[in-house]
């Protein structure tokens, strides 16, 4: 800790609107249509939980005023591949909507989607490409095992998934771009290599514990506050943990390849009322929980300071979630 340079006192929400203008001005083009479509993706917005997380760590980890523009250039890049992922997922899922809007495929269709994913990615990666090779590496890996995950998921849909298998598959899409995030604000803060382990180490468990909320989310969550249909990734078939893991045996005869596959073709309501009985919802988050709880652990390695205090909330409002 004593060879970290003290907390700059970083303005975070003035790096986010820096960090917006770096998006908008990734994605504008010549083709209005395309134009279009990518404008209304990046409006569309979400949290920003990964360049804010780039940001934080960043600060937490010392960082200087002089290499702000590299952290804001990064924190845009993570959320343009981030975007890019989603448009992809949702065409794969054939999900209607996205934080309460119809998803670009069903808008403009696939082939389209498909395109403004591909030019999201690389615009994202052409912002990633100005900052130093270990930056461009850690961006590289995890969209790596971002495909590796998604590749993962599709092939044991038909299968019995056990809970290791079903951490590794979250842990590839969702939370090693978010363990990247962290990785890259406390290396371009000039971090030593045991905090930048720390920090990855914050961002991938972090991560995990988003997913499951999510996971609960979609069975437990409101859909005036999620912006999707209760039970929508039950019904096409996606990996979750309440559902998928369900381990309480309602019917002796149901392993969870069986329970997911009745999942499919049961009233939201209904599976929402089975899985509570069965305790599995609370047994989610009770994970969800356990994996936020060590990734503030983690931060034990940064000195105090606000953009520390603001991690270790951010670790604990991603299991409190409400969309």
């Amino acid at each position: 800790m004593s060879r970290l340079r003290a907390a700059a006192a970083l303005d975070v929400e003035g790096a986010l609107k820096q960090v917006e203008a770096a998006i908008a001005q990734a994605v504008d083009c010549q083709e209005p249509l395309l134009r279009q479509m990518v404008a209304e993706l990046v409006r569309a917005g979400g949290k920003r939980m990964r360049p804010r997380i780039a940001l934080l760590a960043f600060d937490a980890c010392g960082g200087g005023e002089a290499d702000l523009d590299k952290v804001v250039d990064a924190a845009a890049a993570f959320e343009l591949i981030h975007t890019a992922s989603l448009v992809h997922d949702d065409i794969i899922d054939q999900s209607p909507l996205r934080r309460g809007r119809p998803t670009v495929h069903v808008s403009y269709g696939t082939p389209h989607a498909i395109v403004a994913g591909d030019f999201l990615f690389t615009q994202g990666f052409a912002l990633s490409g100005r900052l130093p090779k270990e930056v461009i590496r850690v961006t590289a890996e995890a969209c790596v095992r971002l495909a590796e995950g998604e590749v993962m998921e599709q092939r044991l849909l038909a299968e019995e998934v056990d809970e290791e298998s079903y951490l590794t598959i979250i842990a590839k899409k969702t939370a090693e771009p978010i363990r990247a995030c962290a990785m890259t604000g406390a290396l371009l803060a000039g971090a030593p290599k045991e905090v930048v382990e720390a920090l990855g180490h914050y961002g991938l468990e972090i991560g995990i514990a988003f997913q499951i909320a999510d996971d609960v989310l979609d069975i437990a969550g409101n859909p005036a506050e999620t912006g999707k249909a209760v039970g929508q990734d039950a019904k096409t078939g996606v990996l979750t943990l309440p559902v998928g893991l369900n381990e309480a045996g309602t019917d002796p005869g149901w392993d969870a390849k069986t329970f997911r596959s009745m999942a499919r073709q049961t009233d939201p309501e209904e599976l929402r009322r089975l899985l509570q009985e069965t305790g599995a919802i609370d047994k989610a988050r009770g994970v969800a929980q356990k994996y936020s709880d060590r990734a503030k652990a983690r931060l034990a390695v940064l000195p105090p300071g606000p953009s520390k205090d603001a991690l270790v909330a951010l670790a604990d409002s991603v299991v409190k979630r409400r969309s």
